[in-house]
């Protein structure tokens, strides 16, 4: 009976297989004719059975776009199935896909197809959803690392597209290797230094330092909070930042400016000072050096072509490396390289490097440095204070500057900031508070607020003396203002002259006499004018002034009176009390007091006596003339010029040599020329060499 029912169920399988083998025969032949209603009906049926075959089939029918089954995921879905029953192939299924001319080489043609066509429709869609599905479900797709690559680029465009530091947090969450996580790391971490600073305040940086303590702009935040706390350059700023914030990272370059700032001058008096104001002052070792060297003189000095600095005991304190070399000034000293001028100071460093082509001196901590015709103002820090933007920048009075901009002036202050508008076709520096300017090509007179305190009206002006009066010019006349505005003098004079200790000369067409600083004539118009009388005719601070009458010179006082008549042809400066040079007949002597002769005409050139001793000239040479009239030297001298406080210098053709007041040797050789530097230093020159004389130490310390 059993051996009966095994025979019926191999039967039973045996027509099933059979069966199951037609339903596969049945599809592939629809297939083949495009039948995709019937091959899908008849796949599926002989699916369980039949799975490779079957889910190859299917595949296939899922995969081709000329069906109403086209569905590519269904197609992958079918080809993996396929896939899976490969690795459980016998000899038996190969035999059969051999009778389909089916080969392994085919299903993975199919996938790869499938494959291909699933990534671009993704390509066509362009979403992080459509890439994300085909990342997840063909990862074997040879498009897969494309797919991811694009992925990452879309959602990091998208990240870059938000800009918040939250955008990109996530992107880096989903998408830890993507090959943007180093820039997507950098953005992060910038919108979130901006999102935290976007108010762009102190406060809000000093926020993000706490909050963010090891984040890549921490020195950024400090950068900025160092630039906002200090934008005013002033000491009392940087003061502000140290004692706010020590640990930020300028907090060095903020004190190092406290110190440039403070010490204008660099004298050892204010760096003294300074050490006292500031004891906790973290470079007091550098502090000292230019303590020391403060009080030395530096001189610069020539060797080989190159210029240097030397002290007064002639060592070397900079080395020969400039091409020229000026004096130290409020610590600078102005040098040239390379044909460009930059500011050193006494260590040798470069306050301001060389890269202009003309430099004023520091005035107060501040310099006028010029490049290509352009000029500007830089402080002590190198800072440009006023960018290389005028035509001309002239030397500070009272605290302004006089620019020019396209042929229009004005003036500026030391910060660079506009103090009177550049608007005058003209105009001048200050002088004891006021300008001239000139408008519609008629010039007046301003105060520093830029007030009009004399009309715009005149053809010349010039600005108050020390005694509050100016000079002006109107229709070819001469008057005089004072510095109220009023009209002292009225424009009917042909000329007037500069006041010199409270007096100018007044003339009209032949005659002239003189005014004080109320206005009032001293005299009538009794002298004779000639235009030479404006540069000589003036009264000198003992109240003694020289006059022409009937081409005549003599001396008046400041009541007018005559002190000494107009009987010569020329007089130097008057003596009272002493003797006074007078010209006759084109010769030099010397009258006293009494206007008596008391040295005899005898001179081409006679100069005022100075410890009793005048340097005079005859025909034979030039010589030094005792108050007796003697010739106190041989008189073979091309030249003889006296040094104030020191002697004087013997010109003998192309040699000089310097003596004391007694006409003792200082030098022990002759010299091209010599120059006083200072009360204690003289600068020598030969033809080939310099050298420097220390008249204290008595000897040449350099050469």
């Amino acid at each position: 009976m059993r051996k009966k029912v095994l025979i019926l169920l191999t039967n039973i399988l045996i027509v099933s297989s059979t069966l199951t083998a037609g339903k596969v025969d049945r599809a592939f032949e629809a297939l083949k004719v495009y039948n995709y209603f019937k091959a899908k009906e008849l796949f599926e049926k002989a699916f369980n059975t039949k799975s490779l075959t079957a889910s190859y089939g299917l595949s296939v029918i899922y995969s081709r776009n000329d069906n109403p089954f086209y569905q590519l995921d269904s197609a992958k879905k079918y080809i993996n199935f396929a896939n899976k029953a490969i690795d459980s192939t016998n000899q038996k299924q190969i035999k059969q896909l051999k009778k389909y001319k089916l080969s392994f080489s085919d299903f993975h043609l199919l996938e790869n197809s499938i494959n291909a066509k699933k990534f671009n429709l993704v390509l066509q869609n362009n979403t992080i959803k459509d890439y994300n599905f085909f990342i997840l479900n063909y990862p074997n797709a040879s498009q897969f690392d494309a797919a991811v690559s694009l992925r990452n680029e879309l959602a990091f465009d998208q990240a870059k597209k938000n800009g918040t530091p939250e955008a990109y947090y996530m992107f880096l969450e989903r998408y830890p290797n993507a090959a943007q996580k180093v820039e997507a790391k950098a953005n992060y971490e910038l919108s979130l230094f901006e999102s935290i600073t976007k108010s762009d305040s102190i406060e809000s940086y000093i926020a993000f330092l706490h909050q963010y303590p090891n984040s890549p702009f921490v020195n950024k935040a400090q950068n900025l909070i160092y630039e906002k706390v200090t934008a005013a350059g002033s000491v009392d700023s940087y003061v502000d930042f140290v004692n706010r914030f020590e640990d930020n990272r300028n907090i060095n370059k903020a004190w190092r400016n406290i110190y440039k700032l403070y010490i204008k001058d660099f004298s050892a008096e204010r760096i003294a000072e300074f050490r006292l104001d500031f004891p906790k002052y973290p470079f007091m070792d550098e502090l000292m050096v230019d303590f020391q060297l403060a009080s030395i003189q530096f001189y610069p000095i020539q060797r080989d072509n190159k210029f240097g600095y030397v002290d007064e005991k002639g060592n070397q304190m900079i080395s020969f490396l400039f091409d020229w070399a000026e004096v130290f000034i409020e610590g600078g000293a102005i040098v040239e390289r390379n044909d460009m001028l930059g500011v050193i100071n006494k260590q040798g460093d470069y306050l301001i490097p060389s890269i202009y082509d003309d430099i004023v001196p520091f005035s107060n901590g501040i310099a006028i440095v010029g490049l290509d015709g352009k000029y500007g103002l830089v402080n002590k820090l190198n800072q440009l204070v006023t960018p290389l933007m005028y035509d001309q920048i002239e030397s500070f009075v009272d605290g302004v500057a006089l620019v020019e901009n396209n042929g229009r002036f004005g003036f500026i202050n030391r910060s660079g900031e506009i103090a009177i508008p550049i608007q005058y076709s003209s105009a001048g520096s200050f002088e004891n508070g006021f300008a001239y300017a000139e408008k519609d090509d008629k010039k007046g007179i301003i105060n520093l607020k830029g007030e009009v305190v004399i009309n715009y009206e005149h053809d010349w002006i010039e600005v108050f003396n020390k005694e509050g009066l100016a000079r002006a010019k109107k229709n070819n006349k001469y008057g005089v203002y004072a510095n109220n505005g009023s009209l002292l003098v009225d424009f009917k004079y042909d000329n007037i002259g500069e006041f010199s200790n409270g007096y100018a000369l007044v003339a009209d067409s032949l005659k002239y006499t003189f005014i004080n600083t109320k206005g009032e004539f001293i005299t009538e118009f009794v002298f004779d004018f000639r235009t030479e009388a404006l540069s000589f005719s003036k009264f000198d601070v003992n109240g003694f002034a020289k006059v022409i009458t009937k081409d005549k010179i003599g001396i008046i006082d400041t009541s007018g009176e005559k002190v000494v008549p107009a009987i010569f042809e020329a007089i130097g400066d008057y003596n009272s009390s002493g003797l006074t040079a007078v010209r006759k007949k084109e010769k030099w002597g010397y009258m006293n007091a009494d206007t008596r002769l008391v040295i005899p005409y005898q001179f081409q050139v006679a100069e005022k006596f100075n410890n009793g001793k005048a340097i005079v000239k005859s025909e034979v040479g030039w010589s030094v003339l005792s108050i007796i009239g003697e010739l106190l030297i041989n008189d073979k001298y091309t030249l003889i010029k006296q040094l104030n406080g020191v002697g004087f210098l013997l010109y003998n053709n192309d040699n000089v040599d310097l003596v004391d007041f007694e006409f003792s040797p200082l030098l022990n050789k002759s010299y091209q020329s010599i120059e006083v530097l200072n009360e204690e230093m003289l600068k020598l020159h030969t033809i080939n060499s310099v050298e420097l004389y220390n008249r204290n130490l008595k000897k040449v310390v350099w050469k």
